[in-house]
């Protein structure tokens, strides 16, 4: 569904080979600085210590059951 909105969709999901996370990896890095993207991804494949300068905006949408601060 989001590939009509946006040119560049990114999907990292679980049951994804080692290959197909490289191939995600190698595909995310083609994209040129100047064009949209989306990521789609599990905390598990893309969390804390996930940098990517280019993103300006982030939405993290999980279960979470914590009183601190996120």
């Amino acid at each position: 569904m989001l590939g009509k909105s946006a040119k560049n969709v990114v999907v990292l999901k679980s049951g994804m080979s080692k290959r197909q996370r490289e191939a995600v990896v190698d595909q995310l890095k083609s994209i040129l600085d100047d064009k949209e993207r989306v990521i789609l991804a599990t905390g598990r494949h893309i969390g804390e210590g996930f940098d990517d300068a280019r993103l300006d905006t982030l939405f993290l949408a999980l279960p979470i059951s914590w009183r601190g601060t996120l």
